[in-house]
């Protein structure tokens, strides 16, 4: 009998079939673009990144955190009054470090409450793969891998993202750990970079397009910097922070 596979993948939080189990790890994935922000803003010191569902709700959060950050987007453009986009460029050093931003965006915040259930839940990208999964693998329960989509359909550029830390989780963990929704993601994964790379596939796909129009191409190019924000980024208390910072 093939053992249980620890290692599970969904290819949106539409797809969970209820609450996580106890023991749960879950890592959320948007890297168009709100984990990619999240990570780089953490890494350049912002003290926490405030996940909210609506830009209602930001603004309630955000008077409650005096000295707080707004950011967030709807259409990929800045919603308006917002101090920040979702742009990672826009997540600087000099403009959120020490600061707590708090976040709304049409798919990545809302993936991250969806999968608030679980025991530890981490905000995964391209750009903290490593330190990612390295986290991942240290975990001795069952780990969820959820890809955020867009606008409720399953996104190419989030599978791919989520394939590269599964392939790393694999590298770490083991063969047998993945169940198939996992293997067809790191499958995925190793098909665009053995292609043009993984930049040219995620220029490619809806998402990477989409931003490409809206004249955002260097968000998709910040997008694809394997481990530059070498972070782990975990939603704990209301809030997402990098890990060791109270929270």
């Amino acid at each position: 009998m093939a053992p249980e596979a620890r290692v599970h993948a969904w290819a949106l939080p539409g797809h969970l079939p209820g609450p996580f189990g106890p023991g749960s790890a879950a890592v959320v994935v948007d890297v168009l673009r709100a984990t990619t922000s999240i990570a780089l803003a953490l890494d350049h010191g912002a003290a926490a990144v405030v996940p909210a569902e609506t830009a209602c709700d930001a603004r309630a959060r955000a008077g409650r955190r005096p000295g707080s950050l707004l950011a967030g987007e709807r259409g990929g453009l800045r919603i308006d009054g917002f101090d920040l986009g979702n742009s990672p460029a826009e997540f600087t050093p000099e403009r959120v470090g020490g600061r707590t931003v708090v976040m709304s965006t049409t798919n990545g915040t809302r993936a991250i409450l969806a999968a608030a259930s679980a025991e530890i839940v981490l905000a995964g990208a391209l750009v903290n793969r490593s330190p990612t999964a390295a986290r991942l693998a240290g975990h001795d329960g069952p780990v969820h891998v959820v890809c955020a989509g867009t606008d409720g359909a399953v996104s190419l550029d989030d599978c791919l993202a989520a394939g590269a830390i599964i392939a790393r989780l694999e590298d770490l963990i083991g063969p047998d750990a993945l169940d198939d929704a996992a293997a067809l993601m790191r499958d995925a994964w190793h098909h665009a970079c053995a292609g043009g790379g993984p930049l040219d596939a995620l220029r490619a796909c809806g998402h990477g397009r989409r931003l490409i129009e809206l004249g955002m191409a260097s968000d998709v190019e910040l997008a694809c910097r394997v481990d530059a924000a070498p972070v782990v980024c975990r939603h704990r208390f209301g809030a997402v922070v990098r890990e060791g910072t109270p929270g």
